[in-house]
């Protein structure tokens, strides 16, 4: 039996991001043995009807989630996209967090929505934190991102003491599996502050696509959400199996 639980995962519902539809995530998952998987699209609990089928018919437990989209004031409407929000993984840990969850990711499309990102904020954290599991998420997330060489380490801790008194030790920080120097050097960071501020750690491998051989069609997918020809060298790219799910042999 393979113990890893994916808890950061994306699938067709994250748009031209999630190369895997939800069958393959959880096909995968249930090859390598693994019990339980998340899905946490962007913005997006539109999958989780899906993910309960599939997880039924292949004997893995589904666990709801949803990479939302954190901003201080969802009704705050200015600024370039893209820099209106930070990142936040949120799982739910019961059927409370669940309803809650789906309260959240409601209310940010409706109150929140800015460029089409469905966006909440302090209050409405405060208001439907019950039942929930929570993360700084990845180097562009609520914490992550101040946590980088050109970030703000006392934003970083004023955020994680915050986070903290709304969830206590429901608060988690991630590391991720990226193999890159500066992906390395924030996962220090990273756990450097979880260490300062007591505040558990949780591995992820940020999976887009369920198998290793997917990594060059998932790169075709970004090229086209950001609008840029595949050999352009000003192009974000990966590289070749970052993003896939892994097995716990090979994380």
């Amino acid at each position: 039996m393979d113990r890893l639980v994916h808890l950061h995962t994306h699938s067709e519902h994250s748009f031209l991001d999630g190369l895997q539809t939800v069958n393959q995530l959880v096909d995968r998952v249930a090859s390598l043995g693994q019990e339980a998987v998340a899905i946490t699209d962007h913005g997006e609990c539109s999958g989780h009807l899906r993910l309960q089928h599939a997880a039924d018919k292949a004997g893995v437990k589904p666990l709801f989630g949803m990479e939302g989209y954190f901003t201080e004031n969802r009704f705050e409407k200015s600024g370039r996209k893209g820099e209106t929000y930070d990142h936040m993984t949120i799982v739910a840990l019961n059927s409370k967090g669940l309803e809650n969850l789906w309260s959240l990711s409601s209310i940010a499309y409706i109150e929140g929505s800015y460029y089409g990102n469905p966006r909440f904020d302090w209050e409405l954290l405060d208001k439907y934190n019950e039942g929930l599991i929570v993360t700084g998420g990845c180097m562009g997330g609520c914490v992550g991102k101040h946590l980088k060489d050109d970030g703000n380490y006392e934003k970083a801790v004023e955020r994680i003491a915050r986070y903290q008194a709304i969830f206590g030790d429901r608060f988690h920080l991630e590391l991720h599996t990226y193999l890159d120097p500066e992906s390395n050097e924030w996962n220090l960071r990273v756990a450097e502050a979880a260490i300062d501020y007591s505040v558990p750690l949780i591995a992820v491998s940020d999976a887009h696509y369920a198998e290793p051989e997917q990594w060059f069609a998932h790169e075709l997918m970004t090229a086209v959400q950001m609008g840029k020809n595949i050999n352009d060298p000003s192009r974000f790219h990966y590289g070749p199996n970052q993003l896939c799910i892994f097995s716990e042999q090979e994380t």
